[in-house]
């Protein structure tokens, strides 16, 4: 009896393995998948990302290798790509600049603030190594900017003129206006302005006469000669007795 029991118990073993009992077979794979479902997607996630680092691991190590015993035949590789594609690569670099020029604008930004004292010593040591080259291309620039701006003056000299003039104008009409419009508190503004720093300004009188008496003395001749019938009508007034 005993032996018969067990012959089948295993052969009902066997029927549910192969699928005789599947009703029970589903129920507890969902019942497992319920209970142990995120635990084992997390498991699996887990052992693909750690399969997929060591594999970039390994192929970040082989590119290093492959370029320390290569160092020198790809840098010439690459020098002779740059100087066959320059117009190409100057114009994707260009294209790229244009598109992301607030990006790299924050960049740079972020990059100077993280490291102010190594830009400045590396624009020091720059300076220093290409201190006569630099020189002599300010020097270049400068001149060049000079003649481009002398040649469009002498093109544009009545234009220029007339530009210069209408903006005197319109700045002596507008300071005109501010005046009449705030007299009263600009009065008053001067005026203490005037008490504060009454020794520095007279100071700086003395030092501006003597620094331009002779402009000073041809303006008042040239007053003189202007006004000579009313400075000698004030003359008069003045040596005539009061009553």
């Amino acid at each position: 009896m005993k032996g018969l029991a067990k012959s089948l118990h295993s052969k009902n073993r066997r029927g549910q393995r192969h699928g005789l009992n599947k009703e029970a077979t589903a129920e507890g794979q969902k019942e497992y998948s319920n209970t142990n479902g995120d635990t084992k997607d997390k498991r699996i996630r887990a052992r693909k990302e750690n399969k997929m680092a060591n594999k970039k691991e390994q192929q970040r190590i082989k590119m290093k290798q492959y370029y320390h015993m290569h160092k020198e035949l790809i840098k010439e590789n690459q020098k002779q790509y740059r100087e066959a594609n320059r117009e190409v690569i100057e114009r994707k670099l260009k294209q790229y600049r244009e598109s992301h020029r607030e990006v790299i604008k924050e960049r740079l930004k972020e990059y100077y603030r993280n490291n102010k004292d190594l830009v400045r010593e590396r624009k020091r040591r720059y300076w220093l190594e290409n201190a006569d080259r630099l020189r002599s291309k300010n020097r270049e620039r400068k001149e060049a900017i000079r003649i481009r701006n002398r040649s469009y003056y002498l093109k544009n000299k009545e234009a220029i003129r007339s530009k210069q003039e209408n903006n005197k104008e319109a700045s002596r009409k507008r300071k005109r206006e501010h005046y009449i419009n705030n007299k009263a508190i600009l009065d008053l503004k001067g005026k203490q302005y005037r008490i504060q720093n009454r020794e520095a300004l007279k100071e700086k009188l003395k030092l501006y006469r003597l620094k331009n008496r002779e402009v000073i003395r041809e303006r008042q001749r040239e007053y003189r000669l202007k006004n000579k019938k009313i400075l000698k009508l004030k003359q008069e007034n003045y040596r005539r007795p009061r009553l």
